[in-house]
């Protein structure tokens, strides 16, 4: 019934374009799989009918984006891959969610305007990630254990990308009083759900990123208009703030043992469950690196290790099954690499170094303060994400690669508004 009455609230905004992408921004929130794909993934091609029936007299030029040439060299490069792939047609069912990433970044590309539209977008992930940080709390209030709310563990991501957004709100916007007590009522509010969360990986991502963005801060503070002073007294503020936080969950909550707890088993029961320790990574990473190894250059097959994966494992049977089998790698320069080799791999690096480049460039581009803070948000969630790569593969499927292309479909709007590209108001 939810369903059928999903469908025809569908049919309806897909004659609005901006209802759409609300839509679509409020389905990164929906953890629901519809034959192995994600509502975000799935709405796209509603995202683009809506876009083909509404915007019927666009430009060429309004689908400028500086990053087309290197996702282009991004896609070539790993085609390649697909000679080694022995589940072509599970590989290439997989890849659509590559598409629908491009189909996201163009549509936003050309449809946005203006920066209030931006801002609004942005708005709407941050209430969403608020309601859904409620969500933790309560859930964990009243059953205990790790939760994360209505979202999914997706939300361990998006929590840090609202710490950052936060984190820019109380540092570089000029409003005091009571918005600034607001600001850090809500960043202290995404603290605690980060910690009660229980995601290591997640953590240090974080932790990287704020302490990039301070040292950015730092030496770009006449760009920002705003005194070293302040920003380390905002970030003194901050860092107490956030230990004050995880000091009071800790003394207050059983987590500390999950935290704590890396041990690198000897041994491994088959009767029991691996649980929290390093090994259960290590397996796969172990199938990974032997993948890597069996074709380097050109690698197994684009978006094929889950399906593949058993044909490069040497683990007995029990432990492939229980712990790799039908798993991604979990860390995305590890996936690239063994799925495109490392022709794949160069043209990844080559993405994401222009990605941020870019970003950087609108920022130092922007003609006014409003612009050059939505600059920076973008720019520092988009680094966040690179860095996150590290830890995790989720931003190269599911609804992860949505929300990134989502990110990089505003960065290319904003660039097209600081530029000055086929504008009309």
């Amino acid at each position: 019934m939810i369903m059928m009455a999903g469908i025809g609230l569908v049919l309806l905004a897909v004659f609005n374009l901006d209802i759409t992408i609300r839509v679509l921004i409020v389905a990164f929130f929906i953890n629901y799989l519809f034959m192995n794909f994600r509502v975000s993934v799935l709405f796209v091609p509603v995202v683009l009918l809506s876009f083909l029936i509404t915007q019927q007299h666009l430009k060429k030029e309004e689908f400028y984006n500086p990053l087309t040439k290197f996702l282009l060299i991004y896609f070539l490069l790993c085609l390649p891959s697909l000679i080694n792939c022995n589940a072509l047609g599970g590989s290439l069912l997989i890849a659509t969610q590559f598409i629908a990433f491009i189909t996201v970044i163009y549509i936003l590309t050309s449809y946005i305007k203006s920066t209030s539209q931006i801002k609004s977008y942005i708005k709407l992930f941050m209430i969403l990630s608020l309601i859904n940080a409620v969500h933790v709390v309560i859930q964990v209030i009243l059953y205990g254990g790790r939760k994360f709310g209505f979202a999914g563990i997706m939300f361990v991501d998006y929590v840090n990308i609202a710490i950052i957004v936060n984190l820019l709100l109380v540092v570089l916007r000029r409003d005091r009083g009571y918005l600034e007590f607001i600001f850090l009522l809500t960043l202290a509010l995404l603290v605690i759900v980060s910690v009660l969360m229980q995601t290591r990986n997640s953590w240090v991502s974080i932790a990287i990123t704020f302490g990039l963005l301070v040292m950015y801060l730092y030496t770009k503070s006449e760009l920002y208009n705003i005194s070293r002073a302040k920003i380390a007294y905002f970030v003194s503020v901050i860092i107490l703030l956030m230990g004050i936080t995880v000091l009071f969950i800790v003394s207050r909550t059983d987590f500390s043992d999950r935290v704590t707890n890396i041990e690198i088993k000897e041994e491994v029961d088959i009767q029991e469950d691996i649980g929290n320790s390093l090994l259960t990574r290590l397996l796969i990473w172990d199938t990974t690196f032997r993948a890597f190894s069996a074709h380097p250059i050109v690698g197994i097959g684009w978006y094929s290790f889950p399906i593949v994966s058993e044909q490069y494992s040497q683990l007995p049977e029990i432990l492939f099954e229980k712990y790799v089998e039908g798993l991604t790698p979990h860390v995305g320069y590890f996936a690239v690499l063994a799925e495109t080799g490392l022709i794949g791999f160069s043209g990844f690096i080559l993405l994401l170094f222009m990605i941020i480049k870019n970003a950087n460039r609108v920022v130092n581009k922007s003609r006014n303060r409003e612009e050059r803070f939505i600059a920076t948000i973008l720019l520092w969630v988009l680094i966040y994400i690179t860095v996150s790569l590290s830890m995790t593969d989720a931003w190269l499927w599911g609804v992860g690669i949505i929300v990134w292309g989502f990110f990089i479909g505003l960065l290319g709007g904003l660039y097209r508004i600081v530029n000055k590209i086929s504008i009309e108001q």
